[in-house]
């Protein structure tokens, strides 16, 4: 096993430790990745409602969520790839913190689009839309996308552009945004 060559150990002391693969699992890698969960939730709507700019604000909120999930990117890309080899009470646990987690975002969203006169009939889609894009910009390596600049500002930047002005638009392209 990987692990028990680069931390110096036989693998049976890690059995031993541990119990179990899906043990080790646990707390190497789920557990973590769980507390970042259930910890991290979007500004509240006060700040938001602090006079930033809607491009900056969002650039906040994008940067904020793709630091936390880089963090954890290993236990996410694992997640994500291989979580189907997880046992099943471990999978339904990190299924209903994720799922809790982008509940609480989705409170915190929907009411900063309304407060910022933003539509907020489909906000899961908008939170769906946005945590997918940073995801995706966590799991997947910059090599993949040769031609894509690597400099993490400029991505984020370009993310935050793209989705303020995509909730600024209703989907036959007039704009949506309510008058103040």
């Amino acid at each position: 096993m990987e692990i028990a060559r680069r931390a110096g150990v036989e693998r049976s002391v890690l059995y031993r430790h541990f119990g179990s693969k899906s043990e080790l699992f646990r707390q190497a890698l789920t557990q973590p990745f769980l507390r970042f969960i259930e910890s991290w939730t979007p500004p509240p709507v006060d700040s938001l409602l602090s006079g930033l700019p809607d491009a900056l604000l969002m650039r906040h909120f994008v940067a904020g969520l793709h630091q936390q999930l880089h963090e954890h990117r290993h236990a996410l890309r694992f997640l994500l790839f291989r979580g189907d080899e997880l046992d099943p009470e471990l999978r339904a646990q990190v299924v209903r913190a994720i799922r809790d987690g982008l509940a609480s975002i989705q409170e915190g969203v929907q009411a900063n689009m309304a407060a910022r006169r933003f539509p907020t009939a489909h906000a899961d889609i908008a939170v769906r839309a946005v945590v997918s894009m940073v995801v995706g910009l966590v799991t997947l390596p910059p090599e993949v996308f040769s031609s894509a600049p690597d400099d993490e500002a400029i991505v984020l930047s370009y993310v935050s552009a793209l989705v303020v002005h995509g909730l600024a638009l209703a989907p036959a392209g007039e704009v949506a945004r309510s008058s103040p």
